[in-house]
């Protein structure tokens, strides 16, 4: 999980190959889903935000519906996150 050093999270993903997938996390808010269309069982997903030491605590798929939920503790403003999935 890293904060791109210009404090936006474009560059990043883009120096990768992937399905990149985009939200944001509300302030007090702990979970953010994403609907991914290229995950399987042998992906990686990566997590960017542009808040420092904003990460997930935990990252979940849900093989059938391939939703990605990240859930964070409760932020004091609101997050920016990229998160992008690669196959191998």
């Amino acid at each position: 999980y890293s904060k791109v050093a210009d404090g936006t999270l474009s560059g990043c993903a883009k120096q990768l190959k992937g399905e990149e997938l985009t939200g944001s996390l509300g302030i007090g808010e702990t979970s953010l889903v994403l609907q991914s269309e290229q995950w399987n069982e042998n992906s990686f997903v990566d997590v960017y935000t542009d808040t420092w030491k904003a990460s997930p605590k935990d990252v979940q798929v849900d093989s059938a519906t391939k939703k990605i939920t990240l859930s964070f503790s409760a932020q004091t403003k609101v997050v920016n996150v990229r998160v992008l999935v690669r196959n191998m």
